[in-house]
């Protein structure tokens, strides 16, 4: 549920910075939005492509904060540190889960 929540409150945000902000950086925004989608998706789905798409958000978080001096499209602060929290825990967390479900996932074979 955490990660629907933080993509919900991104997706919120976005909307309302897109009339203001720069086309390239507002479709960044999007692609992480989808990335993170993709993300948690996968992990629900037990497919090992979501630590891929995981990290694929980090970094490209992590490099919309440095493009724009380690702000978010107007937010800063607080809500920054939020997020560096945010794409830090994600990725430990679904690397985790992963690990969780190959350890109580039984080797199963055809017959």
């Amino acid at each position: 549920w955490s990660q629907l929540t933080v993509t919900a409150l991104l997706m919120f945000h976005m909307f309302t910075i897109i009339p203001n902000g720069i086309d390239t950086m507002s479709y960044l925004y999007a692609v992480m939005l989808l990335l993170t989608v993709f993300s948690y998706t996968s992990t629900l789905d037990q497919r090992s492509n979501g630590l891929v798409a995981e990290s694929l958000k980090m970094i490209l978080g992590f490099s919309i904060l440095y493009f724009q001096d380690f702000g978010w499209f107007g937010l800063s602060d607080v809500y920054v540190y939020g997020l560096m929290f945010y794409f830090i825990t994600s990725i430990f967390l679904t690397s985790y889960f992963q690990k969780e479900n190959k350890i109580r996932t039984p080797n199963l074979k055809p017959a």
